[in-house]
């Protein structure tokens, strides 16, 4: 019996540790970039609550032929284009980190890279 209440403490604290995880995984955000490296189009979207529903409404705005190039959760993603519709993706904890990244991985395989969307997932 005298050990009672220190096993319904560590219980409730249990339940209250498992609620405050719980509420920050739901808080999440999702972004993704579709592109098609046929047409050129791209389509972006954040805030969602799914890796799949940022997906899905990216490749919503992008159109027939794009593909998902990028996603991210609590992060921004960037997507640079240069000559053929080559193109280079990235993702970083900061926009000038996942700019950067994208022009040096379209750079790696292709010239006149230029930024064509960057996304955060909370923008």
């Amino acid at each position: 019996m005298t050990f009672t209440r220190p096993i319904r403490a560590v219980a409730a604290g249990a339940v209250l540790c498992a609620g405050v995880l719980a509420a920050g995984e739901a808080e999440a955000a999702y972004a993704a970039i579709a592109f098609s490296q046929t047409s050129g189009a791209a389509g972006y979207w954040y805030g969602a609550a799914s890796e799949g529903a940022a997906e899905d409404r990216a490749l919503g705005q992008c159109g027939s032929g794009c593909s998902v190039v990028i996603w991210t959760r609590d992060a921004c993603a960037a997507l640079a284009v240069g000559a053929g519709n080559g193109y280079g993706s990235y993702w970083s904890t900061s926009r000038s980190g996942a700019i950067n990244g994208a022009i040096n991985e379209c750079a790696a395989r292709t010239s006149g890279c230029r930024l064509n969307t960057i996304v955060c997932s909370g923008n």
